[in-house]
């Protein structure tokens, strides 16, 4: 057994905070967005109360978050 087997090695640490900056940044994301898509009925346009521009900022809010986050999760984060 050599001294890769430790669980102190630099690359687990590495690989460890990758996914915990990965896990803190997605996480948040998707409760932020089921929130207000479920809860908050921003999904779909059916109920009068909701004024269309909230609509519009909630798809406008996943079309923005989604590249941005992955762009930073494989290019930043995990160097791909």
């Amino acid at each position: 057994m050599g001294k890769s087997d430790n669980w102190t090695d630099k690359e687990v640490v590495i690989a460890f905070t990758r996914m915990l900056r990965t896990v803190v940044m997605w996480v948040p994301f998707l409760m932020i967005t089921l929130y207000f898509a479920v809860v908050k009925d921003l999904v779909f346009f059916d109920d009068p109360d909701i004024p269309t521009w909230m609509h519009i900022l909630f798809f406008a809010w996943i079309i923005i978050m989604l590249p941005l986050l992955a762009w930073i999760t494989f290019k930043k984060i995990w160097k791909m």
